[in-house]
C-alpha cells in the first residue's frame, strides 16, 4: 500500500526513539480499515478551520510574500503518487518553492506553534512527489470562520450557565471571545510563520525504508489474523 504524505511522519522513526517500530497505533488503525472496508472519519474544529480558511491562507501568502504575483492552489485533480507515497500539496509559488499552508485555530496556538516532525515529513513527501527541492510550511493566523465562531459562542453560553443570549454578561463575554478569534487588526506580517524544508537523497531512502517496514508490520498483522481464523476453525467439533 501507499502512504499519504500527511501521515508519513507517523511511520518514520525519530533519531532517539526507543521503539524499533514507529506508529503502531496508526498502523493498527490502517489494518482495521482494510479488513472492515471502512475509513475512520477525521473531523474536528481544527480540521474544519483548515478547510474553511484554505483560501484565506493562500491569499495571505500571496499578499505578503508574493505581492503583484498570482499564487494559485495546486490543481485539485492532480493527486500525485509514486510506488511509496501519495499526496496533494497546497501550491507551488511563482519562484518554484512548494508550500503547505496550515491555519492556526486561535492566536494562542499560533504563537506557541513549532515545526513538528509530522509537518516536516509531509512537506518532504510533497517535494519528492513534485520533483522540487525546496518547500515551506506557511503557518498562518486568519479570522475564525463565522460558523466555528458561533460554535464557540454556543459552548460559552452553556458552560457559563447564562439565562439568555440577550443577557448583558453573555454579550460582554462574547465580545471578549471574539477578540481571541479575530486578527484583522494585526499586521499581515505578524500573522504567519515560515519554516523551510529541503529534500535530500537520504530523506528519500528514509521514506522508502519506513514504508517497507510499515508494510511488513501490516503483513504480519494479516498473518496473525489468518492464524486466528485457522486456529478457531480447529475448535469445531
Amino acid at each position: 500500500m501507499k502512504f499519504r504524505a500527511s501521515q508519513v511522519g507517523k511511520i518514520i522513526r525519530k533519531p532517539k526513539a526507543r521503539k524499533k517500530i514507529t506508529g503502531e497505533s496508526y498502523l493498527t488503525e490502517l489494518f482495521l480499515d482494510q479488513i472492515t472496508g471502512t475509513h475512520k472519519e477525521i473531523g474536528s474544529k481544527y480540521f474544519d478551520n483548515g478547510n474553511l480558511n484554505e483560501q484565506a491562507g493562500l491569499q495571505l501568502l500571496q499578499d505578503t510574500l508574493y505581492p503583484k504575483k498570482f499564487v494559485s492552489k495546486y490543481p485539485s485533480d492532480k493527486v500525485l503518487e509514486n510506488e511509496w507515497v501519495t499526496g496533494h500539496p497546497d501550491c507551488v509559488a511563482p519562484d518554484g518553492i512548494l508550500y503547505d499552508i496550515k491555519n492556526a485555530y486561535i492566536i494562542d496556538t499560533f504563537y506557541n506553534a513549532s515545526f513538528t516532525w509530522k509537518y516536516q515529513w509531509q512537506i518532504k513527501s510533497y517535494l519528492w512527489l513534485t520533483g522540487k527541492k525546496h518547500g515551506r510550511l506557511f503557518y498562518c493566523l486568519n479570522d475564525l470562520p463565522e460558523k466555528l465562531l458561533n460554535d464557540e459562542k454556543r459552548k460559552l453560553f452553556y458552560s457559563g450557565g447564562y439565562d439568555s443570549e440577550e443577557q448583558t454578561e453573555y454579550k460582554e463575554a462574547c465580545k471578549k471571545l471574539e477578540k481571541r478569534f479575530k486578527c484583522g487588526h494585526l499586521s499581515p506580517y505578524e500573522r504567519f510563520k515560515v519554516w523551510d524544508v529541503y529534500l535530500s537523497t537520504e530523506d528519500i531512502e528514509t521514506i522508502k525504508n519506513s514504508v517497507k517496514t510499515a508494510r511488513n508490520v501490516l503483513k504480519a498483522m494479516e498473518e496473525e489474523r489468518q492464524k486466528l481464523i485457522i486456529n478457531n476453525k480447529k475448535l469445531l467439533k
